[in-house]
């Protein structure tokens, strides 16, 4: 009972209204997702121009058809949730499909693909339009229940009446003459908004926390700022280094003020402009006038703006004032226990299921709210855990012989100079995505090389540390890069 108290109080946090229509926001990632698919579409499809290292070693053997059939599931789900996006269904078959892909592939957990994807999960447990659309936790709305609000009481309401929980109560009871049914019922799982908005804050505050480095400030953090100034026609590399580093920290800075502003009303508006000025900065320095990086980066950065809008941007009204310190402790106590009775006690055993997947939903999101805090001992992946833009990835590149060289494809030919190749510049070149940063996907991709162009034309392997280590190069000879792949836990064998 102590998860019921933990998820009940880390929901309650983010106040939004039960019944918050989230349709808009599904129909926009929908739409979202068939863009982003469109701009990668090299990723997601099968290819033998870039090696792919599938999740497992299972996964190595599985034919190019496979492919097609998932990618073709994913396309076909998200055109439907464009029209229906309230459909649990459409969403459910995109979960399926993304993750047959990404299991074949690690290079397509990109970050909009992970967020993606649990935005889908959520979507395929809970109506976009509010709750679930099968009665789990929840009495059916087809009769009056009482409804248990902030101050500890109760009223009852008719399920085809109630909008909100501003709405005028026709009668208000105690909360000791409540039986415990009346609480079971009144108490349901989450809705879509607050999972996601739990979701969106801590995407914010992660990636703040990952650019919180000394190395950020010096290096990333610096050429961002130069390539903004620059879009807007402005040199800034002859500014002075202590300006740069100071504009340099205000940017994760800027994140952790946008996260910790969208957890209360009360500031959601400043942060929401933050937000917003925060990622069309993040256009401009990326976009053609700045850096030119490539279209899938621009697109995610448009979709998050138009993302925090609809999930954040509902107009304050009466029940979005913040409660006292004491009516949250007293909210949570109460919201708490009602949990803890939902989840003991089973209404009728035909919804069961529908119960465990809903906590297994919310399990899942707040599951994936706290793993980056892993990331530090490397049980979570950078990008998992939104560190983005950061100093703490490391460049893997491989140096061959004039054989080898003349057997890579032609997009890694023309980026070798002096037989060097580094795997994250041929990953833009060949498939329009910045690489996957681990290093186990990495050595991966080595390896593809070393069966296609033959061991005795590999020479080494080129492995530079993060700015955090200092950035330092490590040269790997092929018997140091064996002893060095057999060390992850994870596949690095890539698929024929």
């Amino acid at each position: 009972m102590v998860i019921g108290r933990l998820m009940a109080s880390c929901l309650s946090m983010v106040q939004c209204r039960p019944e918050k229509d989230s349709r808009p926001l599904a129909r926009w990632w929908a739409i979202a997702g068939l863009t982003l698919l469109a701009a990668t579409w090299q990723l997601w499809t099968p290819q033998t121009e870039f090696p792919q290292v599938p999740l497992f070693g299972w996964a190595e053997s599985l034919p190019l058809f496979v492919d097609w059939l998932a990618f073709g599931v994913l396309l076909a789900a998200l055109m439907f949730a464009t029209w229906k996006p309230d459909s649990r269904r459409s969403w459910l078959a995109f979960v399926v499909s993304i993750s047959v892909l990404i299991v074949l592939d690690q290079h397509r957990l990109q970050p909009w693909a992970w967020q993606l994807l649990l935005m889908a999960i959520v979507y395929a447990n809970f109506q976009a339009s509010g709750g679930r659309q099968s009665p789990g936790l929840i009495e059916s709305d087809q009769r009056p229940t009482r409804v248990l609000t902030p101050n500890g009481t109760y009223f009852e309401r008719n399920g085809a009446s109630h909008r909100c929980c501003g709405c005028d109560v026709p009668r208000e009871i105690p909360a000791a003459s409540a039986s415990p049914l009346t609480k079971v019922s009144a108490i349901g799982l989450p809705p879509p908004a607050r999972l996601l908005r739990v979701l969106t804050i801590s995407i914010y505050f992660w990636s703040a926390v990952s650019k919180f480095d000394a190395g950020f400030y010096a290096s990333h953090g610096q050429t961002l700022v130069e390539a903004l100034f620059q879009s807007v026609s402005i040199n800034a590399a002859g500014w002075p280094a202590s300006v740069k580093w100071w504009l340099a920290f205000s940017l994760p800075l800027a994140e952790l003020f946008v996260a910790v502003g969208l957890c209360w009303p009360r500031t959601r508006r400043a942060a929401l402009i933050a937000a917003t000025a925060l990622h069309v900065g993040l256009i401009l320095a990326l976009g053609p006038t700045g850096l030119g990086h490539r279209p899938g980066v621009l697109l995610w950065n448009i979709a998050f703006i138009g993302h925090d809008w609809l999930l954040f941007g509902a107009r304050a009204n009466s029940s979005d004032t913040p409660p006292s310190l004491s009516r949250w402790f007293r909210a949570f106590a109460l919201r708490a226990s009602a949990l803890e009775s939902s989840i003991a006690v089973v209404q009728r055993p035909e919804n069961h299921r529908g119960k465990l997947g809903g906590v297994g939903c919310v399990s899942v999101i707040l599951f994936a709210c706290v793993w980056p805090i892993t990331g530090r001992w490397g049980l979570c992946d950078h990008w998992l855990a939104w560190s983005v833009y950061s100093t703490r990835i490391e460049r893997v590149g491989v140096t061959l012989t004039d054989e080898g060289v003349r057997r890579l494809p032609e997009s890694a030919r023309r980026l070798a100079a002096d037989g060097e190749l580094w795997l994250d510049r041929w990953s833009l070149a060949a498939l329009e995505v910045p690489v996957y940063p681990q290093l186990r996907f990495q050595f991966g991709v080595v390896e593809g090389l070393r069966q296609r162009c033959g061991t005795d034309n590999l020479v080494e392997v080129n492995v530079q540390r993060s700015q955090r280590d200092g950035g330092a190069f490590e040269r790997l000879t092929v018997e140091q890069f064996d002893e060095r792949s057999r060390a992850f836990w994870i596949n690095t064998r890539p698929r024929p």
